[in-house]
């Protein structure tokens, strides 16, 4: 088994890209969350513009279409957003290298898992002594079961059948 140190030193690296991966979230949410110049109000502000132009284009004059500001433009030409998505996916990766690590660094030695075998269970009394009972089901609930009435239709060459499934419906009693 590894030295306590190693685990240490991975979860320590681990929340170092977390928090790395979190700045990197922030500053994408903050591109598209901005209340003036956000990617997301300006989606919002361009969709309301087309949704007037439709509206004037039955009458004659002009309309003038909403213009996302500058900076947005550039954003989009440049693909910032793609840019942050490219980055969390490698960030993303290298925590999940690393919590490979962490798991292949905690776990008992082959030796000590085969010591112990995994129990045989041949009734629902070993279950619940070994998982514990269910809890009592909610007030004034109850689940239904019917079979689908569905029939799926025949043709030439295939006959008509009826659908096997079983339809789950859940509700509230009345009384």
């Amino acid at each position: 088994m590894p030295a306590a140190g190693s685990l240490a030193e991975l979860t320590a690296a681990k929340n170092r890209k977390l928090e790395e991966q979190r700045k990197v979230a922030m500053e994408m949410n903050a591109l598209l969350t901005d209340k003036d110049t956000g990617f997301l109000e300006v989606s919002r502000k361009t969709k309301r513009d087309l949704i007037i132009a439709i509206d004037v284009a039955r009458r004659p004059g002009f309309h003038d279409y909403y213009q996302p500001p500058e900076q947005i433009k550039t954003l989009e030409r440049n693909g910032e957003l793609k840019k942050y998505t490219k980055k969390l996916d490698r960030v993303q990766a290298q925590i999940d290298t690393l919590d490979a690590e962490i798991n292949a660094a905690s776990k008992p030695s082959a030796a000590a898992s085969q010591a112990e075998p995994p129990a045989q269970m041949s009734s629902l009394s070993q279950w619940f002594a070994r998982y514990g009972e269910p809890g009592p089901a909610p007030a004034n609930y109850m689940s239904t079961f019917a079979r689908d009435s569905k029939i799926y239709g025949g043709t030439n060459h295939h006959k008509a059948f009826k659908s096997q499934s079983t339809k789950m419906k859940t509700g509230t009693m009345t009384r």
